[in-house]
């Protein structure tokens, strides 16, 4: 047998003994992407293969293979009785002769891809507002840009935060302790880098004097809940939807298992109630009290819900219907595009104050396409191509470069003040800013964010499964070892 043949076989037949020591044993801990986007298992064809298989396997050791006998035949996955074998939850990583070491920290590539095209968007359309003095047509290319990048990172947010709720509701029960749990790992996510931006904006505006109007609702996300945002922090509008989803999914799912409806059906009349119940608002205001696109239909908190809603749904899909959401994947993905691509029309096309379609359907639209997408990239699971390392990097860093990019454009933009009529002058404005905000980012996820995750993981533990598994989360802002997702950025605003 050559060399590296003889090489990749016993590599296999290492991680496969190891897996299976751990499984049968009760205490195995595979990196499971948020929503199960990566799970390291020993695969045959599309299918994760279950205990009562694998105990005849000719690589295990003889002790090995009794102690999968005496589990009975159980899932490696979920530990359900395995009369057939499972679908992988999300293109497992197949052990076809070499293990893929490029996502050891159980990373998804296609999701950071997804992630860091969003951040991209919302600050190219920062970026394209440096040059619009010289370049007028270019306004409305920004806001389209931070438009699409926002839209993308809701449904991201509600699909990665669907799976963990799906897991953590599967593990705990519906209980108090789960709800807390949740809450508490995710706000020392966000929370702490937010308010250190809240303080950043108050010493800002008192250096500039400039009055420091209403800035309390923001500290409880209320600025924008039924109403315009005020002028203070006014990109923290995303996050006020995003923080409310993050209060009010969990409560939804949490009331419909306590009425008694299994978790599958608890988690999609969550998700199908919040997309018909926020768009039908949305619809009813549009049509009585006629609001502005931006300010108005676009960036108040309950008339934003359904956005992401539509992620959860994937989730739910994703979890429960895993043979539909594993077929026809490429064509999803090009049907995505194609209502993104239409959405772009409508934004294009349509007078977005005036037009009803552009302040309902078209966020409905954009949704749906950007949800249809999700399939596909979750199923790239890594990549080894040289572009690798710089889109982890940026979605690793998306939420810190999201609150400060806008600051820095907005710095330079009051020294550079009418140079920015120059094109010379004003692109290398846009080029210094884009730099800072990527620099400021990388400092601020390592020596900000970073620590604190540390000391979440140390102190505030998972909601873990009945076999032990720690609750991973998915495809992460950081390579930490208890919830994965951390990395959902909340969605950026880019006006």
């Amino acid at each position: 047998m050559p060399g590296h043949a003889l090489a990749r076989r016993t590599d296999v037949r290492f991680r496969y003994r190891r897996f299976i020591h751990q499984a049968a044993s009760g205490h195995h801990h595979h990196p499971v992407g948020e929503g199960d986007e990566f799970v390291e298992v020993f695969a045959i064809g599309n299918t994760a293969t279950p205990l009562s298989r694998a105990a005849g396997h000719p690589f295990l050791r003889p002790a090995e293979r009794s102690a999968l006998r005496k589990r009975g035949g159980r899932s490696i996955i979920n530990s359900q009785p395995s009369t057939t074998t499972y679908p992988a939850l999300a293109s497992p990583v197949l052990i076809s002769g070499e293990m893929s070491r490029s996502n050891s920290h159980g990373r998804v590539f296609g999701l950071d891809a997804m992630r860091a095209v969003a951040i991209a968007l919302v600050v190219l359309g920062h970026v394209l507002l440096m040059m619009r003095l010289c370049f007028r047509p270019l306004t409305g290319w920004a806001i389209m840009a931070g438009y699409f990048g926002v839209e993308i990172f809701f449904v991201l947010s509600g699909f990665l935060i669907g799976g963990i709720l799906i897991r953590d509701f599967r593990a705990g029960g519906a209980s108090a302790g789960t709800l807390s749990r949740f809450w508490c790992r995710r706000w020392l996510r966000t929370l702490p880098l937010y308010y250190l931006f809240v303080a950043i904006n108050l010493a800002i505006n008192v250096s500039l004097g400039t009055p420091n109007t209403n800035w309390g609702w923001n500290i409880a996300f209320l600025q924008n809940f039924t109403t315009p945002a005020g002028p203070f922090f006014t990109e923290a509008w995303s996050l006020a939807v995003e923080e409310w989803f993050y209060l009010l999914a969990p409560v939804l799912i949490f009331a419909l298992v306590k009425t008694g409806l299994p978790l599958k059906r608890a988690v999609l009349y969550a998700a199908v109630g919040g997309i018909v119940c926020a768009t039908a608002w949305r619809m009813h205001v549009v049509a009585t009290g006629h609001p502005d696109w931006l300010r108005g239909a676009r960036s108040v908190v309950t008339m934003r819900l359904d956005a992401c809603m539509f992620g959860v749904f994937a989730s739910w899909w994703k979890q429960y219907a895993p043979a539909s959401w594993n077929a026809w994947s490429k064509g999803k993905f090009v049907t995505g595009l194609l209502c993104l691509l239409g959405a772009g029309a409508m934004f294009r096309l349509l007078p977005l104050n005036v037009s009803f379609a552009a302040r309902t359907h078209l966020f409905t639209l954009t949704s749906a396409g950007a949800m249809l997408c999700l399939p596909a990239l979750a199923a790239i699971q890594v990549s080894r191509g040289k572009m690798t390392l710089g889109v982890t990097c940026l979605s690793k860093w998306s939420y810190a470069m999201y609150l400060v990019n806008f600051p820095i454009f907005m710095w330079l933009a009051r020294h550079v003040a009418y140079g920015l009529l120059h094109p010379v002058t004003a692109g290398a404005t846009a080029a210094a800013g884009l730099a800072l905000s990527i620099l400021a980012s990388a400092v601020l996820h390592y020596c900000y964010e970073s620590p604190i995750l540390r000391w979440r993981d140390r102190h505030v533990t998972a909601t873990r499964h009945v076999t032990g598994e720690a609750e991973a989360a998915g495809s992460s802002e950081s390579p930490l070892p208890a919830e994965k997702a951390d990395g959902l950025l909340p969605a950026a605003k880019a006006l």
